[in-house]
């Protein structure tokens, strides 16, 4: 069942009057968390009632390459005057504060510039939180095709310009998007998507992928 979305707000400190997009996984190079939030720092500043959750982590295997973007979020929200608006978590959140977190969000945030031979686990995230998503056309989102709007290609300016869209997107289009989410994951076998994620998890610790 659908968390109570205001509630959930309520206890991570966000007022009812907001809108919240939220990105999830771990901060490395190759995602662009600092390409992207630096081209979308002039939309978040010009709309007030909009919040920014960055829910990461640092990469086992690239933790000073994970300090180095995280450093440069600190410095473009500071550039846009956007301290207020964007929190970025770094603590390794369990899944249950994770999900609710990205339950009360309005809508997800999936990007990679580049084609993967992994499927993205975040995006599964998205599904049990059903949170619609924006996605770049990116192979590593391939497991999600409900509830998300994609970008026509890989380019960071067309996925800003299709999120701008989305932010100001009316709130019974988003919901409509959810409802997608709630049919999918309502048919997803999620003890056969556990068993990926510990597959996944195992590798990431490897340093044999990035997660």
């Amino acid at each position: 069942e659908y968390q109570d979305r205001t509630e959930l707000g309520h206890k991570y400190g966000y007022p009812q009057d907001v809108r919240i997009i939220s990105r999830f996984g771990f901060i490395v190079g190759w995602k662009c968390y600092d390409a992207l939030l630096d081209q979308l720092g002039p939309k978040i500043k010009e709309t007030p009632n909009l919040k920014v959750q960055f829910l990461t982590s640092f990469h086992f295997a690239a933790k000073e390459e994970s300090l180095s973007k995280y450093r440069n979020l600190m410095t473009i929200c500071r550039k846009y005057e956007i301290e207020k608006q964007v929190h970025v978590i770094t603590d390794f959140l369990p899944d249950e504060t994770a999900i609710e977190r990205l339950s009360m969000s309005d809508i997800g945030l999936l990007y990679a510039p580049v084609h993967t031979y992994s499927v993205s686990a975040a995006a599964e995230m998205f599904v049990s939180a059903r949170l619609p998503i924006v996605v770049s056309d990116s192979s590593h989102f391939t497991n999600i095709q409900e509830g998300c709007w994609r970008s026509g290609s890989l380019d960071l300016n067309e996925y800003v310009t299709l999120l701008s869209t989305v932010i100001d997107t009316p709130l019974r289009d988003i919901e409509d998007k959810r409802r997608e989410l709630e049919v999918r994951y309502k048919k997803t076998n999620w003890v056969e998507v556990g068993i990926q994620h510990v597959s996944l998890y195992n590798k990431i610790l490897e340093g044999k992928v990035d997660g």
